[in-house]
């Protein structure tokens, strides 16, 4: 790894993970500040990350749509400043990875404990693959995304309460808030499902009545959440009010798509949710 480039868990340890709802982390100013501003000095416009995202295949990008450039899009694609392309490599790389072994390790293992036993092999000896790429061969798949939601023209979620997909091991959020972004909400909000109620979804989501609100990390400059991905780790983005900014980001995901298409565990469904939530995404275009 380049000296000019530093990793975003640099100095983090097993025991700043929180267990509670589910296991995850939050690091304030997380990168070296001088490091941070040089990201945020070539932070991709929203016109290059629509087109690496191939978002015109879509349609015409819409109001607070995520839209995400991945990791093989943008590596050898010579389209990103050096440093973001060193920066995605990196969190995209095998050594990046033992450090999640490294810090979170004990906490999957907690999480899915018979995650090992399923891969044939310990944590440790995992190969990383990049995520989509034609060449992934990887026991787990990682993917370093540059993302945005786009611009608010009037206020509303970008996603209702929800854990990940199955297939998702663990995900990091870096936020690249603009300086000129004065707007309100975006955060991320850490939900869990209220006493007596066990993991039951809509869909994609849960019922908001299931669940009970538990914190906000502020969608703030150089603030990174990482967290193990379960049934249990129920999360949503607050409403944000309009703004002509867009919510910039970089995703970091772990992924057994390949090797576990089951997925890690099983988004339970009350009855007729996979319907009523597709109803519902019909109604929301």
């Amino acid at each position: 790894m380049s000296v000019s480039v530093q990793s975003v868990l640099s100095g983090r340890r097993p025991a700043d993970v929180s267990t509670q709802p589910f296991a995850h982390v939050v690091v304030e100013n997380c990168l070296p500040w001088d490091l941070y501003d040089k990201l945020a000095a070539t932070f991709p416009s929203d016109d290059q990350i629509l087109r690496m995202s191939r978002a015109g295949q879509r349609g015409p990008a819409r109001c607070n749509q995520r839209h995400n450039a991945s990791a093989h899009q943008i590596l050898g694609k010579r389209t990103l400043h050096p440093l973001w392309e060193e920066f995605v490599r990196y969190h995209s790389s095998t050594e990046f990875f033992l450090e999640i072994v490294d810090v979170f390790g004990p906490a999957i293992r907690a999480t899915h404990p018979t995650l090992e036993t399923r891969l044939g092999r310990s944590l440790e000896l995992l190969t990383p693959g990049i995520r989509f790429g034609h060449t992934d061969r990887g026991s787990i798949s990682l993917d370093c995304q540059v993302a945005i939601n786009t611009p608010v023209l009037q206020a509303g979620n970008a996603r209702r309460i929800y854990a990940g997909a199955p297939q998702e091991l663990f995900a990091m959020i870096l936020y690249f808030r603009h300086e000129n972004d004065d707007s309100t909400g975006g955060d991320l909000e850490i939900w869990r499902w209220k006493a007596g109620h066990q993991p039951v979804f809509f869909g994609k989501q849960a019922n908001e009545s299931d669940a009970e609100y538990v914190a906000t990390i502020p969608y703030q400059a150089n603030t990174l959440v990482a967290f193990i991905n379960s049934e249990w780790a129920l999360h949503c983005v607050s409403k944000r009010q309009p703004t002509p900014h867009s919510r910039r980001l970089v995703s970091i995901v772990g992924d057994v798509y390949r090797h576990l298409p089951q997925g890690l565990f099983v988004k339970r469904q009350k009855p007729f949710g996979r319907l009523r939530q597709r109803v519902k995404d019909l109604l929301s275009f």
